[in-house]
């Protein structure tokens, strides 16, 4: 029996036939996503972006960073909203994949214009960006980059921007250590604690006592500290003391 002039495949090779027919079909899906990616054309750009969270898996790490990189970023200076919203969620998609050249240099000073921009979406999108990207980037660059902006955030006029701020900080507590918080975070979330928005309220007073928390741990574990420190130093004064008593 043949079925569209070929012979059906014996059952033992069925799986090995499966997935190389998936990979051709695979590889034709990207084979036009690559040339659809890279349209200058604002229209077809903005299609794509809205699908590039989905398609992203499909494409190299290879293609990503030569290629569809330089074609994501032409959405950020584009006049319309969206485009340039879309881009940065593309962004996001891809950036777990992308060089370290690309990611944490031509992308990030990219970004940061972003958090001045006129539309409060981008800007609110901004700081959820920030905030998912935060663990795959360097201690460096989460104080110089992501808190800087978190803690500008926390100060914009519009309720929804500075509640993305609190819900980011309390997202990526664990790569701020007690110091930080005491003295760069937890100050500048005092104030949303009475914000005059409830949603910020809300949202201000548990990260603000969990960032508490994490400082009253170190302090504990400072205190702890300075108490060995001492119960050392008086052990070793007395016993110079008693090796002074038996020296000839």
């Amino acid at each position: 029996l043949k079925v569209g002039g070929e012979a059906p495949p014996p059952a033992d090779g069925a799986a090995k036939y499966a997935a190389a027919a998936e990979q051709r079909v695979v590889a034709k899906i990207v084979t036009a996503l690559e040339t659809v990616l890279v349209i200058r054309d604002p229209a077809v750009r903005l299609e794509a972006l809205k699908r590039a969270d989905a398609l992203a898996p499909l494409l190299s790490a290879d293609y990503i960073n030569r290629k569809l990189f330089d074609a994501l970023l032409l959405g950020f200076g584009d006049a319309n909203d969206d485009a340039r919203l879309l881009t940065l969620m593309a962004m996001l998609a891809i950036a777990p994949r992308l060089n370290e050249k690309n990611r944490t240099d031509r992308l990030l000073r990219v970004v940061k214009r972003l958090e001045s921009d006129k539309a409060a979406k981008i800007r609110t999108n901004v700081i959820i960006f920030y905030g998912r990207l935060a663990p795959e980037l360097s201690e460096q660059l989460r104080h110089k980059v992501v808190l800087p902006a978190f803690v500008k955030a926390l100060d914009d006029k519009i309720p929804f921007i500075r509640l993305a701020a609190v819900r980011a900080l309390g997202a990526t507590r664990d790569v701020f250590n007690a110091q930080i918080g005491a003295r760069l975070i937890a100050p500048k979330l005092v104030p949303l604690a009475v914000d005059v928005n409830g949603h910020v309220r809300d949202a201000a007073i548990p990260c603000l006592e969990a960032y508490l928390s994490e400082v009253r741990k170190e302090a504990e574990r400072m205190t702890k500290d300075d108490a060995a420190r001492e119960k050392q130093a008086a052990e070793k004064r007395v016993a110079e003391v008693e090796a002074a008593k038996h020296a000839p």
